[in-house]
């Protein structure tokens, strides 16, 4: 732990919720909150976003607070309710939405102004993502790009296509278009991060997870018997590629269903071999990466998205398997599972129970 880090510890730790609050809220105008390292240390270190919405709301309420603060503690305050685990209070977070874009209009023209719509347009589309309105978060992610430059109009593509994937996903159609498209946006967002931005590292991981888990989703909506994949030898090398240090040490979790992932693939090249060893080893592999999945599964510290992608993960390994009542079960598993997210490996999970029954 760096020096600096030690110190701001130590100052958290000193200061009561109401007191952060105060300093929220007399922060000077034209900053964006969410780059202050209170935010940094109470969303990702501490992991506690609903904290941080509750002392941005409370911030919002001080009588001194002007209406550039009150609107950028509110987009915060949504910042934080989006990245609560579990089922979120989407009413409340459509309450703020509502009053954001309702007092955006009275800010003088000007830079700062197209800041904060911008930052508006970006936590909403996410929440859009998060209810499953793709068509909705498209649109206001490309709101979003023409109002950005550089790093916020790339992040905003990347999110635009990575919304238009999952509806081709969800509608069945054009997938593997948007699948390319969203690989596109992805490489160019890439390039501009550096992985000593603490922040860019996240987005880093971010994207390496995210292309990763658009493989898993084509080959389960196009090719759940992984027949495809034995023949294309650079998709196994991207499969096997090493994983960014960022992606494992920010998203632990999720690596697991990407080494599940990598059983599965490892398991179909296997079954080319004749010998009984290979075949054992094929059997042995898909176990491991039923194994894996269900774990990441059953966690339900983890976030609805994860654990709908472990349980296509778990699926496909059964498929492979023969497993045809388990595969079943788990579709049927991952149909019913409560929460918002999952949208598009529920639709193929529809699609494929199906097929199977």
């Amino acid at each position: 732990m760096t020096k600096t880090k030690e110190i701001l510890n130590a100052e958290l730790a000193k200061l009561s919720d109401d007191e952060i609050a105060k300093i929220l809220a007399e922060t000077p105008e034209e900053t964006d909150i969410s780059t202050n390292s209170l935010a940094r240390e109470i969303i990702y270190n501490e992991k506690d976003p609903c904290r941080w919405a509750e002392i941005c709301r409370t911030a919002g309420k001080n009588l001194e607070t002007t209406k550039e603060r009150r609107i950028a503690l509110a987009i915060e305050e949504v910042n934080g309710l989006r990245r609560i685990p579990g089922i979120i209070n989407i009413y409340r977070i459509n309450i703020i939405l509502i009053y954001i874009d309702g007092k955006l209009w009275s800010l003088p023209e000007g830079k700062r102004k197209e800041r904060l719509t911008e930052l508006y347009f970006y936590n909403a589309g996410i929440v859009y993502s998060m209810i499953g309105d793709f068509k909705s978060a498209v649109i206001t992610h490309e709101k979003e790009a023409s109002m950005a430059t550089s790093f916020g109009r790339l992040n905003a593509i990347y999110m635009a296509s990575m919304c238009t994937f999952n509806q081709s996903i969800i509608d069945g159609k054009a997938i593997e278009s948007s699948y390319e498209e969203f690989r596109k946006s992805c490489g160019a967002f890439i390039k501009i991060l550096d992985k000593n931005n603490s922040t860019q590292a996240r987005w880093i991981a971010n994207i390496e997870c995210n292309l990763r888990r658009a493989d898993i989703l084509v080959t389960a909506a196009l090719d759940p018997l992984v027949k495809r994949y034995v023949t294309l030898r650079e998709t196994s090398d991207k499969v096997f590629a090493k994983l960014p240090e960022e992606v494992q040490k920010i998203f632990p979790e999720y690596v697991k269903l990407l080494k599940a992932w990598e059983e599965i693939i490892s398991a179909h090249i296997w079954t080319f071999g004749e010998d009984c060893q290979k075949k054992s080893s094929t059997m042995e592999k898909l176990q491991h990466a039923e194994d894996l999945a269900c774990d990441v599964a059953g966690n339900e510290k983890n976030p609805v998205d994860w654990r709908c992608d472990a349980l296509v993960i778990t699926a496909l390994a059964q498929l492979q398997h023969n497993k045809i009542n388990k595969t079943k079960t788990t579709l049927k598993k991952l149909i019913n599972l409560k929460g918002y997210g999952g949208y598009a490996p529920k639709a193929i999970a529809e699609r494929l129970l199906k097929s199977l029954e």
